[in-house]
């Protein structure tokens, strides 16, 4: 994933992250998970992150382009063959549109990679 050092995410984008975050809070399935949101100001992103009796589950990135819409969301942790078969089939994520994804595991952590068509 690239950084965005100078972008960060605009009130918009901010907001459907906090939506997405309650959303995981809400859903039953998520009922045994803890599932907390932070804002990460050196790089203009945010996260989500599900763990299950302190183990990192998943962790969604969030990161901005320089409009401050949501640029990419970089998934990390457990089925994430899942997360790309399941975004490959909708061209989807989170209610976005998905321009381009892709599984990249020449990093120190193997993370679907999410590209977003513009809003």
């Amino acid at each position: 994933m690239f950084g965005f050092a100078s972008n960060t995410l605009n009130q918009k984008s901010l907001t459907m992250v906090k939506t997405v975050h309650n959303n995981f809070k809400n859903h039953p399935v998520y009922r045994d998970f803890s599932v907390s949101m932070t804002e990460h100001d050196i790089e203009g992103s945010a996260s989500i992150t599900i763990t299950k009796y302190g183990q990192n589950v998943n962790k969604f990135y969030f990161y901005p382009a320089s409009s401050g819409n949501i640029a990419s969301i970089a998934i990390y942790g457990a089925e994430l063959s899942g997360h790309l078969n399941s975004i490959r089939n909708s061209m989807n994520i989170f209610g976005l549109k998905v321009d381009e994804v892709e599984m990249v595991t020449n990093s120190a952590s193997p993370f679907v990679d999410v590209y977003l068509e513009d809003y």
